[in-house]
C-alpha cells in the first residue's frame, strides 16, 4: 500500500526490525536506507531495498520436509456421501413422476401418421396428380 497509512504501517515494521535483537541474515545498512526511502516517500525504492535486505536469510532457510512445512492450518476432511436423506428421495421421486408424464404426453400427443406414411402418401399423390395433368 503506498498511501499513507501503508507507508506509517511500513515504517512501524521496519523500525520493530532495526530493534530486534536477532538480525541474522538482514542487511541492517540496507534496512536502515528503506527507512530514509520511506520517510523521503520513494515507497518502490524502499521495497526493493527491504526484499533486497533479506535475501540473505531467505537463502539460510532450508526447504520445508514432512510436516515442516511451516503452516499450522489443517483442513478438515471433505465427508462423504452418507445415506440418503428425505430431499434426495423426493427428488428422486419427483424427478420419476416428471419423467413418466412426459413419456405418456409424448405418446398421448403423438401425431396420428408416422413419418414413413406421410412419404408414401405424399409420393402416391404426387404420383396422381402427375397423371392427371399429363395431356398426354
Amino acid at each position: 500500500d503506498s498511501g499513507h497509512a501503508g507507508v506509517e504501517a511500513a515504517m512501524e515494521k521496519v523500525n520493530d526490525a532495526l530493534a530486534a535483537k536477532d538480525q541474522d541474515g538482514v542487511a541492517v545498512a540496507q534496512v536502515e536506507q528503506a527507512k530514509r526511502a520511506l520517510t523521503l516517500g520513494e515507497v518502490v525504492q524502499a521495497r526493493r531495498l527491504l526484499q533486497r535486505s533479506i535475501t540473505q536469510a531467505l537463502a539460510e532457510l532450508l526447504p520445508a520436509k514432512g510436516e515442516e512445512t511451516g503452516t499450522t492450518v489443517v483442513v478438515p476432511e471433505l465427508s462423504g456421501k452418507s445415506a440418503w436423506t428425505g430431499r434426495d428421495w423426493l427428488f428422486l421421486t419427483l424427478s420419476l413422476i416428471f419423467l413418466l408424464v412426459g413419456v405418456g404426453m409424448a405418446f398421448f400427443f403423438r401425431p396420428r401418421d408416422s413419418v414413413r406414411e406421410l412419404r408414401r402418401r405424399l409420393g402416391s399423390d404426387t404420383a396422381v396428380l402427375r397423371s392427371t395433368s399429363d395431356p398426354a
